[in-house]
């Protein structure tokens, strides 16, 4: 008796398990983890885009003071380009 008794409490255990686990629960949970990696995609995506074009606007400044440099004669291996603006070493 006692073994049937044991029998049936599991099955109770595993009942109430299957009762938490619904459907409707997998797929709020699915959407969910959809919506959050769809949001950390896009900011990486957004933070690519800032530092890509904060890069290129530093490169584009270093041409225009290379250019205006090499203008005046200065030779090209003499300017030091840095972070956005150059200078001539010697």
């Amino acid at each position: 008796m006692s073994n049937r008794n044991r029998t049936i409490i599991k099955l109770r255990a595993a009942d109430r398990m299957r009762r938490a686990i619904n459907p409707t629960s997998l797929i709020v949970a699915k959407t969910i983890t959809g919506v959050l990696v769809i949001i950390a995609l896009g900011l990486l995506t957004a933070s690519a885009v800032v530092n890509f074009n904060l890069y290129q606007s530093n490169y584009n400044a270093e041409n225009i003071c290379t250019a205006h440099w090499i203008a005046q004669g200065v030779e090209r291996a003499d300017i030091i380009r840095v972070s956005g603006t150059c200078s001539v070493s010697k």
